[in-house]
């Protein structure tokens, strides 16, 4: 802890002096960002039919996502007047929806299990090293700049009690007459519908463009608006995430009896994030 604690120092020390002639708008190093995002998730709506997945709200009703949000924290430090260096860290909330259809397997047998359930909440964590530049005669952080960014979010589902409605169809018990097909209803599908306590992060990548702009309030708080653009991708499989079939494992008994496994909410959690496009942001600017 100490030996980091030292480095910081003296990077610190490091970059302040190397800064001192390439000062930006009324002499500042330095400026921190806070933003909030919203985005409408138009394109993982249209891509997630109403017969294929579980679109509903609380009271299950039919209700699609109309509106994701979240928040950005940045602190950025200047290179050139018009060339900066900075950190960015925030916090996304958004739905996926379950398939309808799912099939579970056990020692018993096969069910299809049919399904009516609330939209499920995701939190994604992100974190990103971006540049930001603008013309030469530019002072930045005022006025409109260009900024590039890569970096890596984590996903996970939020632990709730869904409302659902759910049956499984029992295609094993047969009389004289062939397969009957037994419709049952389930009690305990929203308790048993996933792994909350063993559930590993979705790790998504992801490469923003942003186009900013930021007018003085003060001279050091600027009010800072403009449009996001972030292209997130799992790095073992993109063609998946264009590809709008369902893949959904056919044996959940490895999952300890829950109906949804890893998998599943994974494959949904990519498709999700890489429909989400667009982000429109609004917030302050501190320069010092």
């Amino acid at each position: 802890m100490r030996k980091r604690l030292l480095i910081f120092i003296c990077l610190y020390f490091v970059l302040n002096g190397y800064s001192q002639g390439n000062r930006g708008y009324y002499n500042s190093r330095f400026y921190v960002s806070l933003d909030a995002l919203v985005n409408s998730p138009l394109i993982y709506n249209f891509r997630s039919k109403n017969f294929e997945y579980s679109r509903y709200d609380k009271n299950l009703m039919i209700k699609s996502d109309k509106l994701n949000y979240g928040f950005r924290a940045n602190i950025a430090m200047l290179f050139k007047r018009n060339f900066a260096f900075g950190i960015e860290g925030g916090v996304d909330y958004g739905n996926i929806y379950l398939n309808k259809s799912l099939n579970y397997q056990n020692d018993l047998g096969s069910y299809e299990i049919q399904v009516i359930l609330e939209k499920l909440d995701i939190k994604t964590v992100s974190f990103i090293p971006k540049i930001e530049f603008s013309t030469k005669n530019s002072l930045l952080p005022l006025g409109l700049s260009h900024q590039f960014g890569f970096g890596v979010n984590y996903t996970k589902l939020i632990e709730k009690n869904y409302a659902s409605a759910s049956s499984y169809t029992d295609f094993n018990y047969s009389n004289s007459n062939g397969y009957v097909y037994n419709a049952i209803y389930l009690n305990d599908f929203s308790a048993k519908l996933f792994d909350y306590k063993n559930q590993q992060t979705t790790k998504n990548f992801t490469f923003l463009y942003a186009l900013s702009m930021k007018t003085a309030l003060t001279k050091n708080i600027l009010l800072n608006y403009g449009f996001r653009y972030t292209l997130n991708f799992h790095q073992l499989n993109i063609m998946a995430l264009i590809d709008n079939s369902s893949s959904y494992d056919s044996n959940n008994i490895t999952n300890g009896g829950y109906y949804v496994s890893q998998k599943n909410i994974s494959d949904l959690i990519y498709r999700q994030r890489f429909s989400n496009l667009i982000n429109f942001n609004l917030g302050l600017t501190y320069a010092f």
